[in-house]
């Protein structure tokens, strides 16, 4: 499998192209987003499974702020994997369904499921078409930013800013277009070009 074609998955095929590269074992995946309650959603999601000395382990760079920042181990399912003050853990279900979950406080919550099949550049093409022009894609018509950090994990989704924290306590609260651009830089280091500032400030008080 060339995962060096996977050039319309981004974040995924830069690591694949590196490990391949350095001789790692790579095969792609794709996941099932479970972070939205029980609504049954499409496989829309890439990840990479990487062998190290005949163990298997997950490696995601692109599930934003809730995934791992880390390698997962794939064969050992209920163990915990600290990483920092984040704990996570890979769940087995029917039929080899494996499930990464993160702990949230005392409570263990699903962030994706994802089957043995492997995956091949072709059907990274339908997941990319979905994720980047679907009108009922998470990630058409508004901001998305994630940043996963030790302490605090943000999310500014829309209008809402998103803090997880580790011990499982939640802040929510919506941005107005008069800070919206102190919120990109306070809270996510990102500060953009004057004309990309004002373009985006004006699709903020477009929705008002």
């Amino acid at each position: 499998m060339d995962l060096l074609a996977l050039v319309q998955e981004g974040q995924g095929a830069l690591p694949a192209a590196a490990l391949e590269r350095i001789g790692f074992e790579v095969t792609g995946r794709g996941a099932r987003n479970r972070t939205r309650g029980d609504a049954l959603l499409a496989v829309t999601h890439a990840l990479l499974v990487v062998t190290v000395d005949g163990e298997e382990w997950l490696c995601d760079a692109g599930f934003g702020h809730q995934g791992p920042c880390e390698p997962v181990p794939l064969g050992r399912p209920g163990a915990d994997v600290e990483q920092g003050k984040w704990t996570y853990r890979i769940r087995e279900e029917e039929d080899g369904v494996l499930v990464l979950c993160l702990r949230r406080g005392d409570t263990w919550r699903d962030l994706y499921a994802f089957s043995p099949q492997r995956y091949h550049p072709v059907d990274y093409v339908v997941l990319n078409h979905y994720s980047s022009g679907h009108p009922h894609s998470s990630f058409v018509g508004r901001v998305v930013v994630q940043r996963p950090g030790d302490d605090v994990r943000r999310a500014l989704v829309g209008r809402e800013l998103t803090a997880l924290h580790p011990d499982g306590r939640t802040e929510r609260r919506l941005v107005g277009p008069d800070e919206i651009l102190t919120v990109l830089d306070r809270e996510f280091g990102l500060r953009l070009p004057d004309r990309e500032a004002e373009e985006l400030v004006g699709m903020y008080l477009a929705g008002d």
